[in-house]
């Protein structure tokens, strides 16, 4: 019985202290609110004899950790371990707020959940989740605390106390009850195998890649997946692959996110992986930065965008405990497993299981928790009352007061609809907002105000808009979240994760007919079901136009506005006209155009007013609504077009761009009809497809990749001192049905410092200036290609029928067949007409150098079998000095004032650099049929020094005056047969017919030159 007894003492003394605490509780005067501390110094209590001595602080068990994410899932962490048989799914409830999206009311409703808790891995943690809740959508969470208990016998203590606070009051039992939003400064959450990480995400910076990021991650496409790249000290990858066998199968990925490099990959961030070569290739697959790779990543493939980064020491700690595993080759798995992190000793390829995997359990967004819900808007307010709900209210944002409302309003009702609505001159100045409440609809909203007509904060209507009409502007106000005339609000109304962005004109169905600013916008404008036609008159500022299409009407729309800063469109609904005085960017964050398409977009400028009309926005068309085969029928800019990316799913008619293009990109998956344009420069263009007539002022840095580009024109422009240069690299894959890829370039200017790689032919290239460091490279032949001076520039083809140019310096010229190349010069330039390069061909007609031939090489490599020449003419009026012509077969005519140091070879071992020394390193067809070194006029100089001509038969040589000073090194002509040789050497001229090595009086040796018949050395 002691020990009977001693429990009974025990459990009496325990509620004796219970009772004994509650009250404390109600004596301790701490402030509302905030929990008391229990306490930490003993308590001694004595409540029957035998004495019993408690000691402690007796404070009951407490959710010291609660997560609430996004996708409806709650994780509760207990201050001690929790018996499993309190923990039941009837102690926990999540709500919804229903169709009326406030909480309290009638249709609320209690969600299905499943319970996940598991003593044996984790008896602190538990783990509910939702079902029916849509990602991002607010939610209520109740958690009843009586029901559970810890080990220790109490009940949870669960009063919410805010985020990041222990729950409760400090009395065991009662109720925690909160409400999720959307956060404003969203944290993604990594559960993984070794633990968790939370990254915050740049919503700001980075918006496009941050809400493609949080798409996959709503949609549950990350979870269950794994990292499957881990290189040591660089980076550790995953998203991309699920994790469950044949463990190679991908996730349904998005479409490509446009880069938005600009943070640097340091340690701990997040990033987008993409293809080569490809800036804006990201979908889904990211990676984490081990250590400081921004020498690296930050400018590679056009920078790697960084969108997030890891918040604490502890995220770190788990990013390297990945790194730290050990990882395979499983390319025999999936080509991208070359680097594959496993969790244990001794995995094979061929034994892989989802158990040796990092994986990746789940990634959502954390939400933020309240103990209240949103409040109702708090501003003073008349309403106008109509048969049923119908109402108009009237809220005084600015607190300037309202006077009558028949003075301000005069609204004309339709039993449940609302026909319009009049604003009078009584309106307030500035400041008012306007909710319009009704079940049926609305007519129209006018104004009937003057000239001088104030702004609205805001105009928003839970029914079908026709009309509205405002001679004065509308300011905007921060409606996120809030609660308006029985409207709730999302906390994010127009989805661009600005949660404190501002609220114009709200209307959630029926497409509006018309929109009519008189004056400013400057909040957004959120349409489901889209408008026909919007007009702002003033300026558009920080609007994000958001128009939807809930319905089946897809006419297009038309939207004329006037200067427009820092806004954007989002729309479901094709564009037919879309104009604007200006679209600038000046916050830095990036404007959007998303639509299906743009029938015609025009940026006017006003000159007037000193506007140039530039424009600076990105654009999204998906062209996915078959109402056109053009993204863009035609786009005019009258200013600069500049810092923008488009991204298209269809052709471009045309783009007229006044001032030029700057720092632009356009991705199509078709091609574009015509572009003109001013100065372009940083501008690259991607077309899937053709491009047709392009005509610029200049173009300076960037990139054209498409597959065949009809004509490209530089023109000048006195008045702004450009020359008309042309700089940019380009690729073009060739057409099949098209077999000129080029049919014409012409540049006013200087061709310079690009790449170009063509599939397919060339009619002309034109270049009125000069030429420099070029790489021409085109697998079909190029009709003409004409510069001024040209330098360190290669063109390699498969015939070039024709080249001129003033001077050639540098470089080289490969191809099947040339046919001509003629250096002119340019005595105005100062251009004597030299040519210092390299020619590689298989046949040459006819070279014509104005100048000298310097430091050169000549290779043509026809072998006919000495039918017919491989080089048929090289006609040099100056020097052929320090070079080397190399024909595998025959040489018809080199016609010359003057050869130094040079060496020409006909059908000799490719190896031979001077005289043979066997007379097998000459073939046997190999012939030069005439040379004439002719010697400068009126000048006693040698016309033949240093140099060595060998073939297998030499036709007609004339040699002028011959240097036979060659300081003691043989020089001269090697052959197995010569027709007919004069030369002027020593003073003597000589002559000879018919030659071959046993005529009776061969050429004599006068000093160092020799004519060695039979091509070896003749006898000592």
């Amino acid at each position: 019985m002691e020990n009977d007894e001693r429990m009974t003492l025990a459990a009496f003394a325990g509620r004796r202290f219970v009772q004994m605490l509650r009250l404390w509780n109600r004596m301790s005067a701490r402030p509302a609110g905030r929990p008391r501390r229990c306490a930490a110094s003993p308590i001694q209590f004595e409540p029957l004899e035998p004495r019993l001595m408690l000691s402690g602080d007796f404070c009951p068990p407490v959710f010291v950790s609660v997560f609430a994410d996004n996708r409806g899932q709650i994780v509760l962490t207990a201050s001690e371990d929790l018996m499993p048989d309190t923990v039941t799914p009837g102690a926990f409830r999540i709500i919804s707020a229903g169709a009326d999206n406030i909480f309290g009311t009638a249709d609320d409703a209690n969600l299905p959940i499943t319970l996940q808790f598991d003593p044996d891995v984790d008896a602190r943690r538990i783990i509910f989740q939702a079902s029916g809740l849509e990602a991002n959508q607010r939610y209520q969470v109740r958690v009843d605390g009586s029901q559970i208990r810890g080990v220790s016998g109490e009940m949870i203590d669960a009063e919410f106390n805010g985020p990041d606070m222990p729950t409760g009051d400090g009395t065991p039992g009662g109720e925690m009850m909160f409400f999720a939003r959307p956060s404003s400064a969203p944290i993604a959450q990594f559960v993984t195998s070794l633990g968790t990480i939370n990254v915050r995400l740049f919503q700001g910076q980075t918006p496009l890649s941050v809400a493609n990021f949080q798409n996959y991650a709503d949609t549950g496409r990350y979870d269950n997946t794994f990292v499957h790249r881990s290189v040591e000290n660089f980076v550790i990858q995953g998203g991309g692959f699920i994790a469950s066998p044949p463990f190679s199968q991908q996730p349904p990925r998005d479409p490509p996110v446009l880069n938005e490099p600009g943070i640097s990959n340091l340690r701990g961030t997040l990033a987008f992986a993409k293809l080569g070569n490809d800036p804006n290739s990201a979908t889904n697959q990211w990676f984490f930065n081990l250590g400081d790779n921004s020498a690296n990543l930050d400018f590679q493939n056009g920078g790697f965008t960084v969108f997030g980064e890891i918040i604490d020491d502890a995220g770190l700690e788990i990013m390297d405990a990945i790194a730290a595993l050990m990882t395979i080759n499983a390319s025999q798995v999936a080509g991208a497993f070359t680097d594959l992190p496993v969790l244990n000793e001794g995995v094979t390829p061929g034994s892989l299981t989802a158990d040796d995997l990092m994986l990746i359990e789940r990634i959502s967004i954390g939400m933020t928790t309240s103990a209240e819900p949103p409040d109702e808007l708090d501003a003073d307010s008349v309403s106008v009352f109509g048969p049923g709900s119908a109402r108009v209210t009237v809220y005084d944002i600015s607190g300037l007061g309202l006077g009558p409302v028949s003075d301000m309003i005069d609204v004309r009702f339709n039993g449940e609809s609302i026909s319009s609505i009049r604003l009078l001159p009584g309106m307030p100045a500035q400041g008012a907002g306007i909710a319009l409440t009704s079940s049926g609809s609305v007519g129209s909203v006018r104004d009937a105000r003057g000239a001088d007509a104030g702004d609205l904060s805001f105009l928003i209507s839970n029914a079908p808009v026709n009309l509205i009409q405002l001679r004065g502007g509308i300011t905007g106000f921060n409606l996120n979240g809030q609660l308006v005339a029985g409207i709730q609000f999302d906390e994010d109304i127009d989805g661009d994760g600005d949660f404190f962005d501002l609220t114009s004109i709200f209307v959630p169905s029926g497409r509006i007919n018309s929109i009519h600013i008189g004056g400013d916008l400057g909040g957004d404008v959120v349409l489901n079901d889209g408008a026909f036609r919007i007009r702002v008159d003033g300026m558009t500022s920080n609007v994000d136009f958001v128009l939807g299409m809930q319905g089946i009407d897809t006419r297009p729309m038309n939207m004329q506005l006037g200067r427009v800063t820092d806004s954007s469109i989002i729309s479901d609904v094709r564009i037919a006209n879309l104009t604007a005085v200006e679209w600038v960017n000046l916050d830095g964050t990036r404007d959007i155009i998303e639509t299906p398409g743009v029938n015609r977009l025009t940026i006017t400028g006003d000159r007037r007013a000193g506007i140039d009309g530039n424009f600076n926005a990105d654009m999204i068309l998906s062209n996915q609504d078959g109402l056109s085969p053009a993204a863009i029928s035609r786009m005019i800019v009258r200013g600069v077009m500049s810092n923008s990316e488009l991204l298209l799913g269809g052709n471009i008619g045309t783009l007229i761009a006044d001032g030029g293009l700057n720092n632009v990109r356009i991705n199509s998956d078709q091609g574009i009809g015509a572009l003109r344009a001013g100065p372009v420069s940083n501008t690259i263009f991607v077309f899937n497809g053709d491009i047709g007539n392009v005509r610029v002022a200049e173009w300076f840095g960037g990139a054209i990749l498409a597959d065949t580009l009809r004509t490209i024109r530089t023109t000048g422009d006195r008045s702004q001192g450009l020359e008309g240069d042309l700089a940019v690299d380009m690729r073009l894959a060739g057409n099949p049905s098209i077999p000129v890829s080029i049919r014409s370039a012409i540049v006013s200017g200087d061709l310079h410092i690009g790449f170009w790689e063509i599939e397919g032919s060339v009619g002309r290239i034109v270049v009125r200036g000069d030429t420099r460091d070029m790489d021409i490279d085109l697998n079909g032949s190029i009709n003409l290609f004409r510069s001024n001076h040209v330098e360190r520039t290669d063109i390699i083809a498969m015939e070039i029928r024709q080249i001129r140019a003033t001077q050639w310096e540098g470089g080289l010229i490969q191809t099947n067949v040339l046919q001509r190349l003629n250096i002119t010069g340019d005595n105005r330039a100062g251009l004597a007409g030299d040519f210092r390069g390299d020619i590689n061909t298989l046949r040459t007609v006819r070279v014509d150098i104005r100048n000298d031939l310097r430091d050169s090489t000549i290779t043509v490599n026809e072998f006919t079998f000495g039918e017919r020449s491989s080089l048929v003419a090289l006609n040099v009026t100056g020097v052929i000095i320090n070079s080397t012509i190399r024909a595998t077969d025959t040489i018809g005519s080199i016609i010359t004032n003057g050869m130094v140091n040079t060496r020409v070879f006909a059908n000799v071992n490719q190896n031979l650099t001077g005289f043979p020394t066997s007379t097998a390193q000459v073939g046997d067809f190999g012939a030069i049929q005439r040379i004439l070194i002719r010697g400068p006029r009126g000048v006693a100089t040698p016309a033949f020094e240093s140099s060595i001509i060998v073939s297998n038969t030499l036709g007609r040589f004339e040699l002028s005056r011959v240097g036979i000073d060659n300081t003691g090194a043989p020089f001269g002509l090697a052959a197995r047969n010569i027709n007919q040789l004069s030369y002027l050497a020593g003073g003597e001229s000589y002559s000879f017919r018919l030659l071959t090595p046993s005529s009776p009086a061969p050429p004599p040796t006068v000093q160092d030159f020799q004519v060695r018949l039979g091509l070896l050395a003749p006898p000592a």
